[in-house]
């Protein structure tokens, strides 16, 4: 009966660290994904300026 309860919590102790590896994932997409937008919109503008 131990050994089968050991078997329990090991696996729960599994889906646990497997549910946070994914979040984690999920989380760095999330974030790579925002500083993506922000680096398209905020591409410097090249300026020409004319002297008279």
């Amino acid at each position: 009966m131990k050994s089968r309860n050991k078997e329990l919590e090991f696996m729960l102790v599994f889906d646990l660290i497997e549910d946070t590896s994914k979040k984690i994932h999920m989380q760095q997409l999330a974030i790579q994904t925002c500083i993506n937008m922000i680096g398209r919109t905020h591409q410097p503008i090249r300026v020409l300026c004319k002297e008279r």
